[in-house]
């Protein structure tokens, strides 16, 4: 029985196994059909192959791109999978996968990167059509690094404006929009929100989370539709609105911690005591001598230090073993007492929505800012409301109300009406806007002001490749002489798409050539005028601009270049008067000032490839404005160091030859003949004329105040979620003072190479003991060359996977850390931060949270 057992499991024991085998079979031969190789090729409408196109299974990091012939092959595809196609410059296309062995895919020009539309005066364009300067600034570019105002994510990201840094809480830097155009008038930009102009500040009160772009105008053609108040550029920005879909809530709040870097720090006491000494003995005569500073006495020192009990306590501290010895002495870091970290944290709540005919918007913001220095503290709060409804389909009714309340006690409020008519005929379109706006701002007073003056803006788009833009606007200003008050400021502008000349269609590489060409005439009515002038009359601009905007290689690079050229008449500019008046000046229109530069913006990605990208943005500036007349014609004004041919805003005084030395004494004996009282360590002025007396005849052109060049460069790298950024900033080319070293010998001295037998080839000259007054030409070494590259900005960010965000209920999330203001890649004048203008500047790190509901 056993025997027959044993011979039935021999017979079945193979039948299992060859079952066994034909069901591991089949289920490769399943896995092998739900795994397929697909293949195909991607083309343009035209049919040109699309090179490096992107081909991804979505949701994995598995893909690969097309070669030089536009063909691609992609292995381990499962069934109902979806294949991502992707390309810079065309609409992505997602298609299903069903086990095709080949797919073609024929991808279509996105459009949106040409017909994007930008704010233009008092409307909007699309940016295709756009023919005058404009420069555009995004949500995304804006948010890159934490700031308290929109004014400072600016700086570095458009070409031909010139931003400095504030780092007060509150506070703002100086903008420049293609340098300066008047000598006594202001000089600074018109800024619009939302299409109403500011009359009087606010704009530091503005959340920068609820601005979705900021424009900026540079030229007279465009910024001519403003009148007056656009004569030096204008600041558009345009705040987020509703949008249609469902309801979407975001949450953004940042942390960051900053302390003072302090580049030029104090001498250390020892350091102070012996500087001190050398001072003393600078100042020494035969009546009251003193020894060397590095040979000192302990009586000495009672006459140099007394009267100070704290401070010689501390002295006899190195006199304590009979003989000096500097490092008994304590040091006292007088800079912690009054610096702290400071702590700042901003929090925006936002939501928004709508169907097609209602969307709406709501946003609340808070930012606490505390500096870096005791005492230094800034508080805002923002709300935003906006709705949007189409009433009908030829009437659309909109509203923003926007509240900002900030612990100066700012308080402002606008409200604006807009009429707007277009039509499109055949190939022509015409638009007509018709304006009237009020505005109210408190700042511990009342102001109410009014504008109601509407006037007409005409836009013609010709046969599709020329496009013309026209306006003309009459401002009044009540500051000007009767007669005079009224004024026409006309512009226009052409523009040539030359792509889609003939001759140019078929150049595949080429997505956009506009060559354009504008002129417009700006007034400027700024400024103090307390004696009436029966003839004072409007400050007047003619600006000319050619421009070219480009688009290569399906979007891979693109940019624009502009040069520009503007003639400023009648400046406004203050006469001086006999005292009998009573009034020390009158405006009057005398003289001229031209202005010439040019802007390049150049967007590029270098590489692109499955999961990485790195993209960048250069943008640099050049620009000089010269005087070119002024009260006296061509005859230069030196009281208020204003020359013919020269910048508006220079310095002018003596120009330095460094120390003077032992060996330097024959030539020191001809100019103390003559009254100086030179010596070696004492600054060396140069003598111009060659007379051995440093008098006004000697007095030079030391350069420009302002920079000549500037530039911007921001390059972002992403790899699946991560995201890299690192922002840079530079000017380059000017002049600054640094006041120089006055070397008294009797305040708190800043730590310097200072002139000592020992040390004849110091930066600085030697200290001498003078209550009233050390070396008489201390100031001119102060002057330097001055040019940087900062660091400004370097983030790194994770978004997290989609998958994981529906697990814990949120729609996306983004962490992120950033370091600001990390230093100074170069700088001309290592003791100063060359950006704020001071010795010092805030360096921090924040940490960030964005989440979507």
């Amino acid at each position: 029985m056993k025997e027959a057992r044993r011979s039935m499991q021999k017979r079945v024991r193979p039948m299992w196994q060859r079952l066994l085998l034909l069901a591991l079979l089949a289920l490769s031969s399943t896995m092998a059909f739900a795994q397929s190789k697909v293949s195909g090729k991607v083309v343009d409408a035209t049919g040109e192959a699309v090179i490096g196109a992107s081909v991804m299974i979505k949701g994995t990091s598995n893909g690969t791109v097309t070669n030089y012939d536009g063909e691609y092959t992609l292995q381990s595809v499962p069934q109902g999978a979806t294949l991502v196609f992707s390309y810079v410059g065309y609409r992505t296309q997602n298609i299903a996968f069903a086990g095709q062995r080949q797919i073609d895919v024929t991808l279509e020009e996105d459009k949106q990167l040409l017909d994007e539309v930008v704010v233009v005066g008092y409307g909007v364009q699309r940016k295709s059509d756009v023919t005058g300067a404009l420069t555009r600034v995004n949500e995304d570019q804006l948010n890159t690094r934490p700031v308290s105002n929109a004014i400072e994510a600016l700086q570095g990201k458009a070409a031909g404006v010139d931003i400095t840094t504030s780092e007060r809480p509150g506070t703002l830097g100086s903008i420049r929009i293609r340098g300066n155009r008047s000598i006594n008038a202001s000089n600074e930009p018109l800024y619009v929100v939302d299409g109403v102009p500011l009359s009087s500040g606010g704009i530091e009160s503005l959340n920068s989370r609820d601005i979705e772009a900021i424009d900026i105008l540079k030229d007279a053609s465009s910024t001519a539709i403003y009148g007056s108040r656009g004569a030096n550029g204008v600041v558009l920005i345009t705040t987020k609105r509703g949008k249609e879909g469902k309801l979407q809530l975001t949450y953004t709040g940042t942390m960051t911690f900053e302390k003072i870097v302090d580049k030029s720090p104090a001498f250390s006491a020892s350091d102070y005591i012996t500087w001190r000494r050398w001072a003393y003995y600078n100042a020494s005569t035969d009546k009251s001598p003193y020894p060397r500073g590095d040979e000192p006495t302990l009586e000495n020192d009672k006459k140099i230090f007394s009267g100070d009990d704290v401070a010689w306590k501390n002295i006899e501290k190195g006199w304590a073993s009979g003989s000096w010895d500097g490092s008994k002495v304590t040091d006292t870091d007088w800079t912690d007492f009054v610096t702290q970290t400071g702590v700042t944290h901003e929090h925006t709540l936002r939501a928004q929505g709508g169907t097609k005919d209602m969307q709406a918007s709501f946003s609340f913001g808070y930012l606490n800012n505390e500096g870096t220095q005791k005492g230094q503290e800034y508080e805002r709060y923002n709300a935003a409301v906006t709705a949007d409804v189409q009433a009908t389909k030829w009437f659309k009714m909109g509203g923003k109300n926007y509240v900002s309340r900030s612990d100066d006690r700012h308080f402002s409020w606008t409200l604006d009406n807009m009429l707007m008519y277009n039509r499109t005929f055949g190939d022509h379109a015409i638009g007509l806007t018709l304006l009237h706006s009020a505005s109210k701002y408190n700042a511990e007073s009342s102001r109410l002001s009014e504008q109601g003056n509407p006037f007409p803006t005409f836009l013609w788009n010709n046969m599709g490749t020329g496009v013309d833009m026209a306006s003309v606007r009459r401002d009044g200003s009540s500051v000007l002489s009767e007669g005079n008050k009224w004024d026409v400021f006309p512009s226009l502008a052409l523009g040539w798409r030359m792509e889609q000349e003939r001759w140019l269609r078929d150049v595949k590489w080429i997505d956009q050539l506009k060559l354009r060409f504008g002129v417009g005439v700006t007034g400027n009515s700024s400024g103090s005028n307390k004696l009436p002038n029966k003839k004072l009359s409007w400050e007047k601009t003619t600006q000319y601009n050619i421009g070219l905007d480009f688009s290569l290689l399906r979007g891979r690079i693109n940019g624009a270049f502009d040069v520009y050229t503007s003639k400023t008449n009648d400046l406004l500019l203050a006469m001086s008067l006999p005292s009998l008046t009573g009034y020390p000046a009158m405006m009057d229109n005398i003289g001229k000032t031209k202005n010439k530069g040019f802007d390049l913006t150049l967007n590029f990605i270098p590489v692109q490839l499955n999961d990485f990208e790195w993209n960048s943005t250069i943008n640099a500036a050049w620009q000089k404005d010269e005087i070119v007349e002024l009260a006296n014609g061509k005859q230069d004004d030196i009281n208020n160091a204003w020359f013919i041919g020269e910048s508006i805003s220079v310095y002018y005084g003596f120009e330095s030859a460094g120390l003077w030395q032992e060996g330097d004494q024959a030539e020191m004996d001809k100019f103390n003949a003559n009254g100086a009282k030179f010596s070696a360590g004492n600054v060396r002025p140069v003598d111009q004329n060659g007379d051995y007396k440093i008098d006004a005849d000697d007095r030079v052109i030391l350069g420009n105040r302002n920079p000549r060049w500037t530039l911007g460069w921001s390059n972002s790298f992403s790899w699946k979620g991560l995201e890299l950024n690192i922002d840079l900033f530079g000017r380059f080319k000017y002049k600054i003072s640094t006041g120089g070293e006055g070397q008294l010998g009797m305040y708190q001295q800043r730590e310097i190479d200072y002139y000592t037998p020992n040390n004849t080839g110091a930066e600085w000259q030697k200290p001498i003991y003078n209550q009233s007054g050390g070396d008489p030409y201390a100031g001119l070494l102060g002057f330097k060359d001055a040019s940087f590259i900062k660091i400004r900005n370097l983030s790194l960010g994770y978004r997290l996977d989609k998958q994981l965000c529906n697990k814990i209920g949120i729609s996306g999330a983004k962490l992120y850390v950033q370091g600001k203001n990390l230093g100074m890649l170069y700088s001309s004048v290592d003791f100063m931060d060359l950006d704020t203008g001071t010795t010092f500047y805030n360096r921090g790190f924040t940490v960030g949270l964005q989440l979507d509901f």
